[in-house]
């Protein structure tokens, strides 16, 4: 059965644009804050899902069609495993610009199906242009569907630890910037979330995801 990502590009700067996923029985899956408000860049807010509840709606609000469409093989027991967490998922999450945005959550419902997690980027924020690059990773066979009975039940973020970070630098080899990490774990933490950030803003783009397509 196809599941159908979504994306649309950004636009003069200030938009990484928005991507949703939609699975064959019309489930539509689309993250968005409640309105539009500065409080998202100060604290996670709420997550109004229900106002952009299918494709038209989304594409009424950017005024135009999906930039990109990918569409991924899956099974009914994937699809129903996708529908069983964005139920939980949306009754309790909020959402969050840079730690629970739009491309978050669909790369975890990716991560409900897809063996992703070898697919970690090298900033803390994860995108819209993350998304379409692990799709076409994914469409192109070199992801495999994970086995259901072996899916664990705890999904591995974007970044589990500094260490992750550290590790998958070294493997990058020089094309991608280095980070120095200090002897105390909490201002570590705080300088690469603040670099990670402004690359997220700022660019460059190529600290993206690690394996390109």
């Amino acid at each position: 059965m196809p599941l159908t990502v979504y994306k649309w590009d950004g636009y003069l700067g200030f938009s990484r644009g928005h991507v949703s996923i939609a699975l064959s029985d019309g489930t539509y899956i689309s993250w968005w804050p409640e309105g539009r408000t500065k409080k998202i860049f100060c604290k996670p807010v709420v997550a109004k899902e229900h106002v952009h509840t299918t494709l038209q709606s989304d594409t009424a609000q950017f005024h135009r069609k999906p930039d990109i469409c990918i569409q991924l093989d899956t099974t009914l027991e994937h699809d129903k495993q996708i529908k069983d967490w964005w139920t939980v998922l949306r009754a309790e999450s909020r959402y969050d610009l840079f730690f629970h945005n739009c491309a978050t959550v669909v790369y975890k419902a990716l991560q409900t199906c897809y063996d992703v997690k070898a697919l970690y980027t090298l900033k803390e924020v994860c995108t819209p242009d993350d998304i379409e690059n692990i799709s076409k990773i994914i469409y192109q066979n070199e992801v495999p569907l994970i086995e259901l009975d072996a899916t664990e039940t705890k999904q591995a973020g974007f970044s589990d630890s500094i260490k992750s970070y550290v590790e998958v630098l070294k493997r990058s080899g020089s094309e991608y910037q280095s980070l120095e990490v200090e002897t105390e774990p909490k201002k570590s933490l705080k300088s690469v979330l603040k670099r990670m950030c402004c690359c997220y803003w700022f660019g460059p783009r190529k600290m993206c995801v690690l394996r390109q397509p």
